[in-house]
Parts: structure tokens; sequence; C-alpha cells
């Protein structure tokens, strides 16, 4: 230690000029505010800024000469035998040496900083030390520094020696960049936060292992510069190399993941026949990583797809549970679409020659043959077995897609419109594209009448959507301020088939299997269920019990549809909510033990598919199916 400090002290003593350039450095940032030009900026803003600046930009490139030369120009010149001389060792010479280039960076950076901050008004130069990350200081002012001196004490080394394992050098060096890249790149689209975690631990590999090889550089090969640069090289490109090796086994690792591993669900979509789900969940110890799978919950079988959209429309199912068809991301701005046989045994996935860059929605035909693509103002249906285009046509529209749906073979409708509380009511749009044609025709438009409304906030304005795909009719409830207008319409026309009159509660609707209409909502803390039959008349009205809030989350079976109850109206925690199942005949309520949260329920006629009242999350957020018949539920997912 004492031989290290005397060598330390050499060193300082030997490099004082550049503190003196550095204290004339640090008049720069105070002089520069008050240049020609200026005059339109904070001068405590353009302080602040040079200071980091020159602060910075100097000290940087003192660490490269230091860095060069604590080591490589006492080989150069012969002068490293000297220390060797005396009764020191190797790692006191490097790590004395070390350890003043370090220094004189530190007080460099200090000596141009400390002053533009400790001026009056210097409150923006600290506003931007507290708003970065304490990681991101520490790796600009003392992380950065440090790893140039000891690239450049490397490079410096490996270029003075002159020798073939300089090109041996670049050969591993790229070679374990492009394993890295290729390795990690991709899961970069799923998991930026775990990568930016293997990128912290290979940073600090790659300082140690420079630091670990100038050590052994100095103290085996000594003052031989060919066998200091072996040296040097064997311990550099070993480190990196097992660190390199430890980061791609922890990259495949990550997605290296099957259902059984997920902790907690996060979302689940089902199939409208089948027993395949989508599931979307977290598992341990892989950080911002989202496994994204496609679940046979009958047999266990599963198909692992990109996590990159999972958060968007980027899955669709057909109609009869057999074909799925996703877009997979092969790079930060581009998708490409796939598919899968959802009927086989184990499916695998089926690329098609599609890319596309920007998608907002896919939409599957009910048997799975053709896929239409919503883009920036366009609609295209493609052939999803061999790419071909069949129709791609302009599509312009206002607020979002209420429905899109394959009507037939031959025949594609979109329902368009928005009511949202700060847009207050506006148009619905139903236009339909002939597939054979490509004629597009708006067959109905659907402007606000409220009837007696007209004076609702619009502030308290909302709108639901349901839509039947048996009948092709759908139901709108809008208003607010305690009045809302339910109303049942042509799914083509939008023209009024029953108007179900002015209610105080909006409450959520569902359309059942066999074309009949329930909505379940709260008055006066109590929770009712109401059911038209498919003509359209009110015939039963059911009570659930006192709630706060119910949603509706789908059918169980025929004639059996479950619904979450939530006791208070104004405060919200989803595990706070029970699950009940009501059979719509007779009344009859029963509650769903451990059932919290509907994982498929009340927003899946977005999509196009009824609910399905059998899957809920539990307690910890894992997913459990209900069985209806028995009355018993079986955990399925989360929590591994």
């Amino acid at each position: 230690m004492k031989g290290m400090v005397t060598i330390a002290v050499r060193e300082l003593v030997d490099r004082r000029a550049v503190v003196v350039a550095a204290g004339v450095a640090s008049l720069i940032p105070l002089l520069v505010p008050f240049a020609p030009g200026l005059a339109w900026s904070s001068t405590s803003d353009v302080r602040g800024a040079m200071a980091w600046i020159v602060g910075l930009g100097l000290a940087w490139i003192i660490a490269v000469f230091l860095g060069a030369g604590m080591v490589g120009g006492d080989l150069g010149q012969g002068w490293l035998g000297f220390y060797f001389s005396r009764p020191v060792s190797g790692g006191a010479i490097w790590f004395g040496k070390l350890a003043a280039s370090w220094l004189l960076v530190m007080v460099t950076e200090a000596i141009v900083m400390l002053p533009a901050a400790v001026l009056a008004e210097s409150g923006v130069y600290f506003e931007f030390v507290h708003d970065e990350p304490w990681w991101a200081l520490v790796g600009l002012l003392v992380g950065a520094p440090l790893f140039l001196v000891v690239v450049s004490h490397t490079i410096g080394v490996m270029w003075r020696a002159r020798s073939a394992w300089f090109a041996l050098d670049a050969i591993v060096l790229v070679v374990l960049a492009a394993s890295l890249w290729f390795r990690l790149a991709p899961l970069a689209l799923e998991a930026p936060l775990a990568v930016l975690a293997v990128a912290g631990f290979l940073a600090v590999s790659l300082v140690v292992a420079l630091v670990a090889a100038g050590w052994a550089q100095v103290s085996v090969g000594r003052t031989d510069i060919q066998r200091g640069h072996r040296i040097l090289s064997g311990v550099l490109w070993g480190v990196l190399g097992s660190a390199t090796v430890a980061a791609i086994g922890y990259g495949a690792w990550v997605t290296a993941v099957d259902p059984a591993d997920l902790v907690t669900i996060e979302a689940v979509r089902p199939v409208e026949q089948g027993p395949w789900i989508e599931v979307v969940g977290k598992s341990a110890g892989r950080l911002d990583f989202m496994p994204h799978f496609l679940f046979n919950r009958g047999t266990g079988a599963y198909l692992r797809i990109s996590s990159g959209d999972w958060w968007s429309d980027s899955v669709v199912f057909s109609l009869n549970g057999k074909r799925v068809a996703w877009l997979d991301p092969i790079g930060f701005d581009q998708r490409q679409l796939v598919f899968a046989d959802l009927g086989k045994e184990r499916p695998k996935p089926r690329e098609t020659p599609l890319t596309f860059a920007r998608v907002k929605r896919l939409v599957l035909s009910d048997r799975g043959d053709q896929v239409a693509i919503f883009g920036d103002e366009t609609l295209s249906v493609y052939d999803l077995e061999t790419g071909k285009l069949l129709v791609a046509t302009r599509l312009e529209y206002e607020g979002s897609i209420r429905m899109a749906r394959f009507i037939s073979d031959d025949l594609f409708r979109v329902i368009t419109g928005a009511g949202s509380r700060s847009s207050g009511p506006q148009p619905v749009e139903i236009v339909e594209i002939d597939l054979e044609s490509g004629l597009v025709e708006t067959t109905g438009r659907v402007d606000p009448d409220l009837g007696g409304m007209d004076d609702v906030d619009p502030r308290t304005w909302r709108f639901s959507f349901a839509y039947d795909f048996h009948s092709h009719r759908y139901c709108v409830i809008e208003g607010g301020s305690g009045r809302f207008r339910m109303t049942i319409r042509n799914g083509r026309t939008g023209a009024v088939e029953r108007d179900l009159g002015v209610l105080p509660e909006a409450g959520n609707t569902l359309w059942t299997g066999d074309g009949r209409l329930i909505r379940a909502f709260v008055e006066d803390g109590q929770g009712w269920t109401e059911v038209w039959q498919a003509e359209g008349l009110s015939s039963k009205r059911w009570p659930v019990g006192p709630a706060g809030r119910l949603i509706l989350s789908g059918e169980s079976m025929p004639g059996e549809v479950s619904l979450a109850v939530h006791p208070d109206s104004l405060e919200y925690d989803p595990m706070e909510l029970r699950g009940l199942s009501l059979n719509i005949e007779s009344g009859v309520v029963r509650e769903i033990e451990g059932a919290r949260f509907p994982a498929a329920g009340w927003w899946m006629v977005y999509y196009g598919a009824p609910s399905d009242g059998r899957l809920w999350f539990g307690e910890g957020w894992t997913l459990m199916e209900w069985d209806p018949v028995t009355g018993t539920t079986e955990r399925l997912l989360g929590n591994s």
C-alpha cells in the first residue's frame, strides 16, 4: 500500500500541469454567458450547460491521454524498469499510476464544474443533477473517466507492441460483439429493461476486465511489452468471454419460459370456440419481459409468440377457433404477419411474406383464410396462405373502430364512431366493403339524436356499444348526468329496431350466444340484471344483492352468466371484487369461490368475440377456471 501511494504521489506531481489546465478551463463557463449574441439566454442556463460540456469534455480528453501514456509511455521509453528496480510490486505500480490518473480526471471535473455551481442563480444547474438517475450521474462523472483511462492504456499497449496479437484481438472483439448483438438485439424488442440490465453488467465487466488485464500485464509482463501484450489479451478476453457467455445465457434463460413459469397473469383473451386462450404474464427474475402465449387449457399445449406488441390488437383468432394470426416484430419499426393452425396437436408458426411498418388492427375471417389489415386510413384484405392482396381501399373515419368483421366470404363490415366524456356525442358510421368488387359503401350513419336529452352535460357523456354477431344487431347506451338512452339497432343501417327507453344508470351489456341481451346495473346500492329475449322484449329482471358496481363477465354455459360485484361505487380495488354466477332463467345466484376479476369479460365485445364467463383472476392475479356444472374452480396459471 505504501508503494502504491508513493507512486501515485509521484505521478500527481509529474502531471500537475493538468490541474493548471483545468483551472484555466474553469473560466470558460464563467465568461461565455457574456459573449455577444447570448443576451436572450439565461446566464445561469448558459453557465451550467457550459460547465457540463467543458468539464466532461476536458476530463474525458485528459483521461484518454493519461491512460495511453501512464504505462505504455514508460514501456516505450524504457523507464518502467526504474520502478521494478525499487522494492515495489507490479500491482503497486499499476494501481498507483491508475489511481493518480483517475484522480487527476476527477480533480479536473471538480475544478471546471464547481465555480459555476456555487455562483448565485445556479438552481438550473442542479436541476440536471436532480432529474437524472444516480447511476447515470455516477456513470458520467466517475465510470466514464475510469473506462477511458483503462481502455486507452489497453489500446496503447496493443498498438505499441506491434505484434500479430493485435489482429487476434480485433477478431475476438468482433466475435464477442456479434454474439451479443445477435442474442440480445431481438430481446430488446420484448424486454428493453432486461437488456439494459445486461448492458450494465457488461459495462461493469468491461471495466473490471480492463483493470485486471492492466494489472496482469504490469505484474507478469513487467518490462517486456510483447509478453505484456499477450498477458493483457489473455486476461482481457478471458474475463470478457466469461461475461459474454453469462449475458447470452441470461438472455436465453429469459426467453426460455413456458406457461408454468408465470407468476402473475396480466391479460387473457379466449377464442370464440375451443379451448385456446391468449395469455400474457410475468415470470420471476425476468424484469420487464412479459411472456406471451397461446395456451390450450384442455391439453396444456402452448405456443410462445413475440411479446413486442402484446398490449395491442396484434393477435386475432378465427371464429371457429382453429387458426390464429399475429404480428411478429422483426425490427424496431417492422412487423411480419405470422399464423398458426390451432387444430393441430402441436401448432407451429407459419410466416407470410407480408410485412408492415404500422398496423392499427387485424381481423381474421371466420374460417381463418383471409385477414384484414387496418393501417393509417387504409384497409387491405389478404389471402393468409399466399399473402395475395385481395382488396385495398382508403377508409377514413372519425373516432375509434367499434366493430370490424367478415360478415360473409365476400363482405366486410366496419362500424366507427365515438362518444367519450370529453367529446360528447359523436356520429356512428357503418361501412361495407364488397371483397369481390372492392366497392366501398356507407350503409348507415347515425347522428346523435338524444330525444329530450339535449341538456346532458357533455363532460359526463358516456357511450357503450355491444354487437351481436349472430343477429348482426348492436346495442347502444349513451347519455350522461343520470339519463341514458338504450336502443337496439340494425347492424347494417343503424336504424333503431327497438327503443328501450331512458335509464337512470348506464350499466354494461352483453349478448348471449342465442341472441339474448343482458344489462347489469346498480340502483340505490342494489345490483340488478335485465334480460331481453331475442325479439327485444324485456322479460326478466333479477336482483344480485348489494353492490357498488357490476361487471358482466360472459356466459359460462348456455343460460348461465358470470358477473363481478364491487362493494363500493367510488373507490375501486379489483381484488375487492367477488365473482357470481347467475342463471338467467331462474334468477338463482351462486358465488364463484376465489374469483376476483373477470379475466376475459366486458371488453371482449370490442374484439368481436363473446366473453368467457369461466375465466377469472384470483388472489395474486392467478388465472382460474370456473366449472358451472360442478360449481368448483381450478387454478390454471400463475404463482408458479
